[in-house]
């Protein structure tokens, strides 16, 4: 009798382990909190189509805009924690609680960290017929003339806008402010020449840059991009400490179980790995930079709160 409910106990825990489903069987969705066009959108897409060849399944993206970001990221905060919901986030995930009251998610403990998928600088772009030439020329025009030279955002909280902020504030100009909603309809008022100027991410302008329709005084990396070695930081522009960088990252809702994040986490590390992903984020001055694990993204997250939540601090932004 022993023997027999030994057996049983074994057949038990074989169909049990049989039974359990094997992640993913589904479609994985990237949600981008951003109207299309845009950075995020381009690495979520790159993402997408190959996620197919590593995990069997497609991957889906989901633009969300909205709320600088706030509704594509709360909708990810809420969803199921299982792993078929992802957010694509960019450096503003760190920043909306330390400039917004009432933000609906905590970056820390409203998420799983999955990895960090790549970093990219920014530039800074002006309308082609401006009479400024450098940075410092802008910087000049601006002063003469307080509050009359404008620069366009891809809406308030987004990194377009935390990084014309805080060129303002370190160069101690007076410009208009004026948001829109995304990427794609802000460049084409600094085209048209409604505003003068935009701090942008590098994907998103090189096209324009190249195709002369935009000019590009700046980029605002540490180094000048390998990819672009002509265009001076803003730092040899004269805008003394002034460093900052785009980093796009996934995560899923809070307590998504271990085995999955870590399925994800080798999936997408995978992509990041391979040449033809390598090839086509270079080409819009991307670097694939993958977390060794999701823990390392959790730190990683963790210091950007506090750096930029000191930025915001310091430089007043605030928003309701």
């Amino acid at each position: 009798m022993q023997r027999i409910l030994v057996l049983m106990a074994a057949c038990w825990a074989g169909a049990s382990f049989a039974a359990a489903p094997v992640f993913p069987e589904r479609p994985i969705r990237l949600v981008v909190p951003f109207a299309p066009g845009g950075g995020s959108d381009f690495v979520a897409r790159v993402l997408a189509s190959r996620l197919p060849e590593v995990t069997g399944q497609n991957g889906v993206v989901d633009n969300r805009p909205g709320a600088a970001s706030l509704v594509g990221t709360q909708l990810v905060a809420n969803s199921p924690n299982d792993g078929y919901t992802l957010l694509l986030a960019d450096t503003p995930f760190a920043v909306n609680n330390s400039i917004y009251s009432k933000p609906g998610y905590d970056p820390i403990t409203s998420f799983s960290p999955v990895t960090q998928v790549a970093t990219t600088p920014l530039m800074f772009v002006v309308h082609t017929g401006m009479a400024a030439a450098t940075v410092q020329e802008f910087i000049a025009l601006a002063k003469a003339q307080p509050g009359r030279l404008a620069m366009a955002n891809s809406g308030s909280g987004s990194i377009t806008h935390l990084a014309g902020t805080l060129f303002a504030f370190t160069s101690g100009i007076a410009v208009t402010t004026v948001p829109y909603k995304g990427t794609g309809p802000a460049l084409t008022e600094v085209m048209g020449g409604q505003v003068q100027g935009i701090v942008a991410t590098a994907p998103s302008v090189m096209p324009l840059i190249k195709s002369g329709k935009l000019r590009v005084l700046a980029v605002t990396s540490a180094k000048r991009s390998t990819l672009a070695p002509e265009v001076p930081t803003m730092q040899e522009a004269g805008v003394k400490n002034y460093v900052v960088g785009n980093w796009y990252i996934l995560v899923g809702a809070a307590n998504t179980p271990a085995p999955v994040l870590a399925k994800l986490h080798r999936a997408f590390t995978q992509i990041l790995a391979q040449h033809e992903v390598v090839d086509r984020f270079s080409a819009a001055i991307i670097e694939a930079t993958p977390s060794a694990n999701p823990q390392e993204l959790g730190v990683m997250i963790a210091a950007e709160v506090a750096r930029w939540g000191r930025v915001a601090k310091d430089a007043g932004i605030r928003l309701e």
